[in-house]
């Protein structure tokens, strides 16, 4: 499925850190930052400040998840506070 973002939207993937123990067994890893962050995987018309690749740090409660997908979110780019380099 393709998704093309309207008006200011950026569709998003957010990462899945996980850590392995010598054991084999995989932990999920969970800080207070990954859960607000994504990599941009599409961009509106209208987005000026974010680029398709950028990893972008968004305001808490405002994505929206994308139906069908396990790890993708929209989100507007008034609500995206900052872009790592």
């Amino acid at each position: 499925m393709k998704i093309i973002p309207l008006q200011d939207f950026i569709h998003i993937r957010k990462p899945r850190p996980e850590t392995t123990l010598p054991s084999g067994i995989v932990l999920p890893k969970e800080d207070s930052l990954s859960k607000f962050q994504g990599v941009a995987l599409a961009i509106g018309p209208d987005v000026k400040a974010v680029k398709v690749g950028d990893t972008i740090i968004y305001k808490q409660f405002s994505s929206h998840k994308i139906v069908d997908t396990e790890n993708e979110y929209l989100v507007s780019e008034s609500d995206v506070t900052a872009v790592k380099e």
